[in-house]
């Protein structure tokens, strides 16, 4: 297991996340190194301790991309082999101009500019508020012993959707104990005025279920987009997959409980990995990620491919492929 996700959960370096645009201003998330960064005048000071530490800044940029102002976030405190670590999975502007952000964070507590939050295992996942100006609103962590990662979020009707990727037991708030075991398994939770704790995704002993990415759709849900090994299973949808690399899967959430739709992509011979999910108006949602192998696309036709390539697919608003293109190159490539 890696210091951020293990096999296919991708650490993030650089420029990790971007929020959708409100009010002219969007919010890019980066993983600075060690020292000191400037965001275009906009100084903010990173860690100073070990390089295996990370600390990860939230920039405000203005539509014409001027920064407007930088915040860091870190450990209040170094662990003895200086594995104290932050990593922001997934950010959204709100149209208030409220930021709320999701990640993990490990080694000793950390604070958002509030009281500071105790972990309690290996890795613990954290979801956060900020307001227009990056002052603190909430902060609130969620894991055990084991490791917990927050990866997606996003807001709809005043409903946020959260994604995570568990292992272990982990409690949402009021709401019944999610233990999942030594797998890892996907999960999403909406967060309301009633809390409702959507288990989206599972897996069992022999294979891990990841959320990448959590769009709003224009139903009132949430779309969700990830990866599976051995096998996944959702209210009502249940597939098995022979092979240990992983599928991608693609599900609608609705506005209150259960899924809507779930649509799995790749063959058996597949090796795939989600990157980046978006929603329109129309309820048509664009889906990229990378591939080896073949994936079948229905109608929209079949990508095949011997080294590893990105795709980009269009689905409509009952996840039928519309269409689905390869992109590759001379090597390797990454969507």
């Amino acid at each position: 297991v890696s210091w951020w996700y293990p096999r296919r959960m991708r650490a993030f370096h650089g420029v990790c996340g971007l929020a959708v645009v409100f009010a002219a201003t969007f919010v890019a998330l980066a993983v600075a190194p060690t020292g000191c960064t400037t965001f275009g005048g906009v100084e903010e000071p990173t860690d100073a301790g070990s390089d295996s530490d990370t600390r990860p800044d939230v920039v405000a940029v203005s539509a014409s991309f001027l920064p407007e102002w930088a915040k860091a976030f870190a450990p209040s405190s170094a662990v003895a082999d200086g594995g104290t670590r932050v990593s922001l999975g997934d950010a959204f502007l709100q149209p208030g101009g409220g930021i709320l952000l999701t990640g993990a964070f490990s080694g000793a507590p950390t604070t958002f500019g509030g009281d500071a939050l105790i972990p309690a295992g290996t890795y613990d996942a954290f979801v956060a508020g900020l307001d227009s100006l990056g002052g603190h609103s909430f902060s609130r962590r969620y894991g055990d012993a084991d490791e917990q990662f927050g990866t997606a979020i996003t807001m709809n009707g005043g409903q946020s959707f959260a994604g995570f990727i568990l292992r272990g037991n982990t409690q949402f708030g009021a709401l019944p104990l999610v233990a999942v075991g030594p797998s890892y398994k996907g999960a999403v939770v909406r967060s309301d005025s009633a809390p409702n704790q959507l288990r989206v995704a599972s897996g069992d002993l022999a294979g891990d279920v990841f959320v990448r990415r959590v769009v709003p759709l224009t139903s009132g849900g949430a779309g969700v987009f990830g990866e599976w090994t051995r096998r996944i299973a959702f209210a009502g949808f249940e597939q098995a997959r022979v092979s240990p690399t992983p599928a991608l899967f693609v599900a609608n959430v609705l506005p209150l409980s259960g899924v809507d739709v779930v649509r799995s992509f790749g063959e058996l011979d597949a090796d795939c990995a989600a990157s980046g999910l978006a929603s329109n108006a129309a309820g048509h949602m664009l889906m990229t990620g990378r591939f080896k192998g073949s994936m079948d696309f229905g109608a929209a036709g079949k990508l095949t491919s011997p080294d590893t390539d990105a795709f980009v697919a269009r689905l409509d608003p009952k996840l039928e492929p519309v269409w689905a293109n390869r992109i590759s190159g001379s090597g390797n490539a990454e969507g």
